[in-house]
């Protein structure tokens, strides 16, 4: 009976849109709510239900979703939806989403009545807190990102009407709330941790591209862009991690995201601002992440030895599933090239990563693929290899990647197999689409593309030594 009442009252086309970015731009409730002519007719319909189900939290977050979408009542709003969450013991990251977008629409309402900025950052802040407790019970849900982006880009561009000189100008004032002046760095790491969920799924969304375009427009001209966070830099007032961090979004901007295309001196500074904020803030994963896509372009890269000491830093202070990622990932290189002491600290390591990642739907993705070179520099990043091809199953380009020499240590059945690479390491694999199987393809050798993901290495385009490609 009560799932009945859900798709009669509250699912859209026979489907739940909770929490969804549709739910800010199309009809969200059912059909049959909908055809109620009166926005109070609606909300005694949403009520009752409230009432029957007292226990529901579902019924009390849409009631509050429509009290802040079409009633404009934004505390009764919050007092629905936090008592859903409530009934969830804080468990439901489709609600805090739902609390998110809430406030949202009372963002959207101060925007359009003009009022104070500040008045419209303090609220941000709290729709900010919803969108990232969603996003820590559901990291791979794009819409925890992508929403807050939006949020993010909206107030930013109406802080810069304030201005003559545009958002810049806006946040090179004196005294400027730190969490506006750091919105778009903000903004910008959200959006490269939905690039890298994406990693292997095909071409980003039409609100990921939209979200990127309204964040290239709030640069302007890139020189002075630099200009303007380097004075800001200076500034004694300023507290200088996302300030640095935003300096390197805004030169990655500059070259369109390609740390290959950014000049030497460039990225030497890059790298140089990235171990100031390391030494500052050793346990931020934003600047590790993007410290260890910096170095492997450094002209004088630093030692394996010297990237995993930083890495095993990183992991002690913060211990997230990142800094483990990365460390197994480098004791992997460090068996690859020789050492014999690695192996144990790479599988240790790479079952800690897998068992932090068990419940993520991308644990399975190689964000990070083995490439010619020696150290860090053989790392190659998702995102230099092009799109991905549903044709080949692979990435368009593999000119970077290198073909590791393996034999096939196993095979469990058409979908599970498993190869020993240098070392004595396992690579995961799929036996039926290099024509393996079972009792006949064991100890042969073969070579293929490593990839680096959650769950482990994972062997891509296997081919028996000797066969023709």
């Amino acid at each position: 009976m009560l799932e009945l009442v859900r798709r009669t009252f509250i699912y859209r086309d026979n489907s739940d849109v909770l929490g969804t970015e549709k739910v800010a731009t199309t009809q969200s409730f059912s059909q049959l709510l909908q055809d109620i002519p009166s926005s109070e007719g609606r909300l005694e319909i949403l009520r009752k239900l409230t009432e029957l189900y007292p226990e529901d939290a579902h019924f009390w977050a849409h009631l509050g979703r429509f009290y802040a979408s079409e009633m404009k009542n934004y505390s009764e709003a919050y007092e629905c939806i936090n008592r859903a969450i409530s009934l969830t013991n804080r468990k439901d990251h489709v609600l805090y989403h739902m609390k998110g977008m809430a406030i949202r629409y009372e963002i959207n309402n101060l925007i359009a009545e003009k009022n104070e900025v500040q008045a419209i950052v303090d609220l941000a802040k709290v729709a900010s807190n919803a969108f990232e407790e969603a996003r820590e019970q559901s990291p791979d849900n794009e819409h925890g990102y992508i929403s807050e982006v939006q949020l993010l880009a909206r107030i930013l561009d109406y802080a810069g009407r304030q201005h003559q000189n545009g958002v810049l100008g806006y946040l090179s004032t004196p005294r400027i709330d730190p969490f506006l002046l750091n919105s778009i760095e903000r903004a910008e790491d959200l959006l490269e941790q939905v690039r890298r969920n994406r990693e292997g799924q095909g071409e980003p969304s039409a609100l990921e591209v939209d979200c990127q375009a309204k964040l290239d427009a709030l640069y302007g001209k890139h020189d002075r862009a630099l200009q303007i966070w380097d004075s800001l830099l200076n500034r004694k007032d300023s507290y200088h991690p996302p300030l640095r961090r935003q300096i390197v979004w805004t030169y990655l901007a500059r070259y369109e995201r390609s740390w290959d295309d950014i000049p030497k001196n460039n990225l030497r500074r890059i790298q140089s601002l990235l171990e100031e904020n390391i030494d500052e803030e050793p346990s931020n994963d934003k600047d590790l992440r993007l410290w260890i896509q910096a170095v492997r372009w450094s002209q004088y890269p630093p030692s394996l030895e010297s990237v995993i000491e930083r890495v095993s830093y990183w992991k002690a202070n913060s211990g997230t599933l990142d800094s483990v990622y990365y460390l197994y990932l480098l004791y992997v290189l460090s068996a690859l090239q020789g050492s014999a002491q690695a192996k144990d600290n790479a599988e240790r390591y790479m079952e800690e990563c897998r068992q932090m990642a068990r419940y993520r739907k991308n644990r399975t993705n190689s964000f990070e693929w083995l490439g010619s070179g020696s150290g860090i520099n053989s790392l190659i990043h998702h995102s230099e290899l092009g799109q991905w091809k549903t044709d080949i199953e692979f990435w368009e380009r593999t000119d970077q990647l290198v073909r590791v020499k393996g034999r096939v240590n196993k095979v469990d059945a058409p979908q599970k197999g498993y190869i020993e690479i240098k070392g004595g390491l396992l690579a995961f694999y799929v036996p039926a689409r290099s024509n393996h199987s079972r009792g006949r393809s064991e100890n042969k050798p073969v070579d293929f593309y490593l990839g680096f993901s959650y769950d482990g290495l994972r062997a891509w385009k296997v081919k028996d030594i000797g066969k023709d490609r």
